[in-house]
């Protein structure tokens, strides 16, 4: 279904439901950038007890996309890291805005080489988010059921996904790859979390 130009009214209280679940805003970027307008911007959070610094658009709900509900993204890596999730929430929303297509979880993006430099991050997964409570990801405001969808990008490694089970919870597997790597999937420049490669 598609939802361009959402009332705004539903989404009454939607920065408060973010603060709440991914922390105080910290910085942010409006959605005019130079030259041209993107359409959402983009604000950042620190969790006030996780060590998590977050990115979330706002505003990818208004524009003209194909998706179950208006969607959001979100992405929560390590603090230090938030310019990098910043980029990689504006990543999957220009994505998203210019195919006019949202993402299902589970599915992801692919790039041809590092999306990160200094980093070995070649592909985003879209899952509820790992860190935070369940709660997150759907927002209702006062409406009975939930208005809107956040996606959270779950920063990935191709080698990482070829590893996975076809079909099954992806953002489980990577968190259970990533313990028996020892590695912190919060983490932009970690290694990949999967032993051997």
């Amino acid at each position: 279904m598609s939802f361009p130009r959402s009332d705004p009214a539903l989404f009454e209280g939607l920065f408060e439901h973010v603060e709440r679940y991914l922390g105080p805003y910290v910085s942010g970027t409006s959605a005019t950038m130079p030259g041209y307008n993107r359409g959402f911007g983009v604000s950042v959070h620190r969790h006030t007890t996780l060590e998590l610094v977050s990115a979330a658009t706002m505003g990818v709900r208004f524009q003209e996309v194909d998706s179950a509900l208006p969607e959001e993204f979100a992405c929560s890596v390590l603090p230090g890291q938030d310019a990098e999730a910043a980029y990689l929430v504006h990543v999957a929303a220009e994505r998203v805005i210019q195919t006019g297509r949202g993402y299902e979880f589970g599915h992801g993006y692919v790039n041809a080489e590092p999306l990160i430099p200094d980093s070995r991050i070649d592909c985003l997964l879209m899952e509820p988010n790992l860190w935070v409570d369940a709660a997150f990801t759907h927002f209702s405001g006062d409406q009975a059921e939930p208005v809107l969808r956040f996606v959270t990008v779950l920063p990935a490694m191709c080698v990482e996904l070829d590893a996975l089970e076809r079909g099954h919870d992806h953002a489980g597997q990577m968190r259970r790859m990533a313990a028996a790597a020892g590695v912190d999937l919060r983490d932009i420049y970690r290694a990949p979390a999967i032993g051997g490669r």
